[in-house]
């Protein structure tokens, strides 16, 4: 898989993507999300 991202709709992506498992963070059995979360950076 190929393409590209403008660093604008990368960041977009990375905001969307944390949203998602912050939702998931906190359904039942979520708490695999949680510790991901605390080590995920932005400019990673």
């Amino acid at each position: 898989m190929r393409g590209g991202f403008s660093l604008e709709e990368y960041k977009e992506e990375i905001t969307f993507v944390k949203a998602y498992l912050e939702k998931e963070s906190k359904e039942p059995h979520g708490e695999q999300w949680q510790e991901y979360l605390s080590d995920f950076a932005l400019d990673a």
